[in-house]
């Protein structure tokens, strides 16, 4: 009688977990666009774009939305410049560290204003494999994304 007790409640824990990580009450729905891209760094909108969307369909606190009429929010937006300075060399006098800095005009429409913010970002990152410009352009889109998710969590989640 106890164990099937104790499996009731474990399995009306685990249930319940999973129904709310499910359903998100109270969870906003997320419409990305692409955004655009007036650097000099080509395809940093893509990996931007779909780094977005995995991010807001993974974490919580949001939904993503299939269409911009169906969204409390939708993010558009900029990336107005995209720099690469090195940290440091190897003995080798290869680039063992880089320093990405990404600039964007964000736009964010909340249904009734649309908000639109600077961001500037800056991330270091290790050279010393010399990793191929798709995976760079990746991890940066990948922080960027998180940092995104961040501030949308903090100023337009409930």
């Amino acid at each position: 009688m106890r164990s099937a007790s104790l499996f009731l409640l474990l399995e009306f824990v685990l249930l319940s977990g999973c129904m709310y990580h499910l359903v998100r009450p109270n969870s906003n729905s997320v419409f990305v666009e692409v955004f655009s891209n007036k650097s000099v760094q080509p395809g940093i909108e893509t990996a931007l774009y779909a780094n977005l969307k995995k991010t807001f369909a993974e974490k919580q606190g949001f939904t993503l939305a299939e269409n911009a009429a169906s969204a409390n929010i939708v993010l558009s937006g900029t990336i107005t410049d995209f720099t690469r300075n090195t940290g440091f060399f190897t003995g080798n006098e290869e680039p063992a560290e880089g320093n990405f800095t990404v600039k964007l005009s964000l736009s964010v429409y909340d249904g009734k204003k649309t908000d639109v913010l600077p961001l500037s970002e800056n991330y270091r990152m290790n050279l010393v494999s010399n990793p191929g410009v798709d995976f760079l352009l990746d991890q940066i889109a990948k922080k960027l994304s998180l940092d995104i998710y961040f501030f949308l969590l903090q100023h337009y989640g409930n």
